[in-house]
């Protein structure tokens, strides 16, 4: 087939991605300025964590997809007499689609505030920007015009530079999140709205086309049954547009330290994308590092047919606590 008709036909359907979904993890609880910018004030429990995730999706017959986010969480400024806590993040990611034609970068930096209620309820406020960019890489893609006796001929002109990259753009988020916590027991419950300025995003220079007002709701639990094991649920409900997405599941912790210290937990669990796939989930914590391994098998294959798209997904987190001893709940999203 032509590659222009495929490369028109791409824009032409980005056009409609615009206002359906963002870029997604399986693992969302692990990027939380992605999913609610108040949601730094609840998963640092120290002074700052690193965090990245790698996915990658592909059918049958090829890799579709590559995800990829670095970026980390600080306290900016300590609790006082006047003010609570104030936190801040700052996130890269990269995502490659089309097999890879398709580039859009991301810098995502948030702000969030969190002030006790009582003893154990507090509230926290978010505000996040994200600057984006993308575009088509040509390097991975043949036209007819390079075609020579001898082959495909790179080094020639595409005659479809004009189309190559997107201006750049701009989102602003808010959020709210609360959160209930005690020794054994910890819960988040947040809301949050992306895109509030509903940026321009287009290759065509179409005023239209512009990013739909995403809207998130979501919900993390943890809770220690005894000195050996505890259980985490997260769940996430998502609209854009006329696209939706509802995940859950949780995972079974196993403190494998020896003396109950929570410094070694090994983690098992699933969750469940509705209408799309079910992936199984192994982790582990071991003293300040949290590594978690997920795999997207499809659970849903109406208008499918036999092209079935599966992920792999792979999660880091590094912190550093703020105190000794047992510390918080040691969660995949908590550390």
């Amino acid at each position: 087939m032509n590659k222009r008709i495929i490369l028109i036909s791409l824009l032409c359907f980005m056009a409609g991605v615009t206002n359906a979904q963002d870029p997604h993890f399986s693992q969302f609880f692990l990027a939380p300025q992605f999913i609610n910018p108040s949601l730094t004030t609840t998963s640092v429990k120290g002074k700052w964590k690193l965090a990245s995730n790698y996915r990658q999706q592909r059918n049958n017959s090829q890799i579709t997809y590559r995800t990829f986010t670095v970026g980390g969480e600080a306290m900016l400024m300590d609790k006082n007499s006047v003010t609570g806590p104030v936190f801040g993040s700052l996130y890269l990611m990269s995502d490659r689609s089309m097999s890879g034609a398709l580039v859009s970068n991301y810098i995502s930096n948030g702000f969030s505030y969190l002030a006790d209620l009582d003893e154990n309820n507090r509230i926290g406020l978010g505000f996040g920007l994200l600057f984006g960019q993308r575009k088509v890489d040509y390097s991975i893609l043949n036209f007819g015009e390079q075609l020579t006796n001898g082959g495909f001929d790179a080094s020639l002109p595409t005659g479809e530079v004009a189309l190559g990259q997107m201006k750049p753009f701009l989102t602003l988020s808010t959020g709210l999140v609360y959160n209930y916590h005690t020794d054994d027991f910890d819960l988040d419950a947040g809301v949050s709205v992306h895109n509030l300025n509903s940026p321009q995003q287009t290759f065509f220079n179409d005023p239209n086309q512009r990013l739909i007002k995403k809207y998130v709701v979501n919900m993390n639990m943890s809770y220690v049954i005894s000195d050996l094991l505890l259980v985490n649920m997260n769940s996430i409900f998502q609209q854009q547009s006329k696209s939706s997405l509802i995940t859950a599941g949780g995972s079974l912790g196993i403190d494998v330290s020896g003396d109950f210290s929570r410094e070694k937990v090994l983690f098992a669990g699933a969750w469940y994308r509705y209408q799309d796939v079910v992936y199984p989930y192994i982790g582990m914590k071991y003293n300040n590092v949290n590594v978690g391994l997920t795999y997207d098998i499809p659970a849903y294959t109406k208008n499918t047919g036999a092209l079935s798209m599966y992920s792999t997904e792979l999660s880091v987190i590094i912190h550093l606590p703020a105190q000794s001893g047992l510390g918080p709940i040691p969660c995949p999203w908590k550390p």
